[in-house]
């Protein structure tokens, strides 16, 4: 185990990657670092290709969030395409169901001040 990758038992196999959300009229996007479950063939198949520059021209896999994303009920186990990146970055997770509040959030984007929302609960406050 490291921070990008896990495996249990050899049963088990884990990648860390990126779930983001367009904030709405802006170019920026909100990142959540998330884990998610994949098969062994995808596992092995991604520690192969990840110091290759063909890594974003792999097929994306289905993988099942992990542990999900708790203001977004019901999203842990919740199927995702993953996206492997080229240069040593985490794969992209993209959200499967259409309807699913996360996968509606992730294509129509979320508001500024929903953003902020997510962030106010690991902000320390002054005082």
């Amino acid at each position: 185990m490291n921070d990008d990758l896990c495996e249990i038992d050899d049963s088990d196999f884990y990648v860390r990657g990126v779930l983001s959300l367009p904030i709405r009229d802006s170019t920026e996007e909100f990142r959540w670092g998330v884990w998610a479950k994949i098969n062994k063939v995808d596992f092995d198949r991604y520690i192969e290709l990840w110091d290759s520059d063909l890594a974003a021209a792999e097929p994306a896999f289905i993988g099942l969030l992990s542990g999900g994303i708790a203001i977004y009920p019901d999203s842990d186990g919740l199927e995702v395409q993953v996206r492997l990146q080229t240069g040593n970055q985490r794969p992209r997770f993209y959200v499967v169901s259409e309807d699913h509040p996360l996968g509606i959030d992730q294509r129509k984007g979320i508001t500024e001040e929903k953003a902020h929302e997510f962030v106010m609960p690991f902000v320390k406050s002054e005082g």
